[in-house]
């Protein structure tokens, strides 16, 4: 019981969950105040922090919200000598922005190696602090367990490696009864083996589940088409590039007169071309369960990068079974649900970038209808371009020096909010640390701009040997 003479407000606080976790309803005593005071009653029902530290981190998650509560915990802290510092410096945009690890803690982080991926590469050039909190820090985003979250894209690799691996030359010889079966084998076998059908039994599982496999049976079925109208042969699936055990060494690059930079990866995979003439040439395929378009201007900026930096070490890292072939193009093949209804659809044809070689490109897609590899436009686009022999020469020149710019501002320190929108994506949009950094609209982002292929090459031919040795 309670007895109170209040001169402004009555604060009269209930709990809302219990020690388990249920919900507990308000008493009759808060419906009849409401009743009373009902042009008066101002509801706040949002779990409030209990200590200094948890009203700090909620102030940080809020304090763009210009909420009652948000003006109030900056109230708190700015009146509070132990946090006046911490409330100035996360109010500060200048001091946001800029994130700096200071030489000695950098040489404890990575020492005198650098270990990257092609994934990783992508993500410093998007935005630093980001890669600063995923690869540094190992902040991670806590997931549900559900198939479309965690899973699509691992379970249709494994499918599409077993059923073309294991049939191998006889693959293009597959009925689509027999594709059918093996999907669904192949997928009950990879459920079973990572405990799938015990701990994802919803309708919501069992829904994405058939779509997927429905999705896998129509790619499957195109790529025996695919294979049927081109001269390229799958050499190899799920290629892993490691210098320790690797089928192909690791990229190692030097920087900084004396440090080193170590690129590692896996190609979904790899296609051979071998000529009448003797000329032999490699691609590279990645399939891709979300959205992927191809801009070379994006290189420019240090991102898409990946399936680029892979046909690079394929061709030019001394003892890579592909050392020494030309390069034939990146491609990205669809495999998102809903891509197609049937496999003889035009949307299942892979886009990206290709060596203009009409040799080549017969090679690719002997329709000739862009049914299987985008057609080559007649006049020059932004997207799925098509390039000399020469011009794949200046981008890996480009790229061994982005790469070597990447690593030289890692080892710098350099971890500064400073996010870079790419062609068709904000790196904001999606980020899993936005509560990090309280990035607001305001936030002055670069970006990804549109070029040519013509243009792009010349400044790559003029950005070459800019001082990164």
């Amino acid at each position: 019981s309670a007895c109170t003479c209040a001169s402004q407000k009555v604060f009269i606080s209930r709990h809302s969950l219990g020690f388990d976790g249920a919900r507990y309803e308000e008493s009759s005593i808060f419906s009849k105040l409401k009743k009373i005071f009902k042009n008066s009653v101002c509801t706040y029902e949002d779990d409030l922090p209990e200590t200094f530290e948890e009203g700090f981190s909620k102030y940080a998650e809020i304090k763009n919200d210009a909420s009652v509560l948000s003006n109030t915990l900056r109230e708190v802290f700015e009146n509070n000598p132990d946090y006046k510092k911490r409330i100035i410096a996360l109010n500060n945009n200048a001091l946001r922005i800029e994130r700096r690890v200071d030489s000695d803690i950098v040489k404890k982080l990575f020492g005198n190696t650098l270990h990257l991926s092609a994934s990783k590469v992508e993500v410093y050039n998007k935005c630093p602090l980001s890669y600063f909190c995923k690869y540094v820090l190992g902040i991670k985003k806590l997931q549900k367990a559900e198939l479309d979250s965690m899973q699509r894209g691992t379970v249709v690799h494994y499918v599409l490696e077993k059923v073309i691996g294991d049939a191998g030359a006889n693959f293009v010889n597959l009925t689509e009864n027999t594709i059918d079966e093996l999907v669904d084998k192949t997928m009950e076998d990879y459920l079973k083996s990572v405990g799938g059908r015990d701990v994802l039994k919803t309708l919501e599982f069992e829904f994405a589940y058939r779509e997927m496999a429905k999705t896998l049976k129509i790619l499957l079925k195109y790529m025996v088409l695919q294979f049927k109208n081109s001269d390229f042969v799958p050499d190899a699936f799920e290629l892993n590039i490691n210098s320790k055990d690797g089928s192909v060494p690791s990229l190692v690059l030097e920087f900084n007169k004396g440090e080193k930079l170590s690129l590692s990866g896996q190609i979904d995979r790899v296609d051979v071309l071998k000529l009448e003439d003797g000329r032999e040439l490699v691609r590279v395929i990645d399939y891709k369960t979300g959205s992927k378009e191809f801009h070379l201007s994006d290189v420019l900026y240090g991102q898409n990068l990946q399936m680029l930096i892979y046909l690079y070490i394929l061709c030019k890292v001394e003892g890579s079974p592909y050392a020494g072939m030309e390069p034939a193009g990146i491609l990205y093949m669809p495999s998102k649900r809903g891509t197609a209804t049937q496999s003889s659809s035009n949307s299942l044809a892979m886009n990206g970038m290709i060596l203009n070689d009409s040799d080549v490109i017969t090679a690719m897609d002997k329709s000739g209808e862009g049914k299987f590899v985008f057609k080559p436009p007649k006049s020059e686009r932004l997207g799925n371009p098509t390039i000399t022999g020469e011009d794949f020469s200046v981008v890996f020149d480009f790229l061994e020096n982005k790469l070597k710019e990447t690593a030289k501002h890692i080892k710098g320190g350099i971890f500064d909010l400073t996010p870079c929108d790419g062609r068709t994506d904000s790196a904001c949009k999606y980020c899993d640390f936005k509560t990090v950094c309280a990035a607001t609209e305001d936030l002055e982002h670069s970006y990804v701009e549109g070029a040519y292929p013509t243009e792009i090459i010349n400044k790559m031919k003029e950005a070459k040997g800019y001082g990164m040795d």
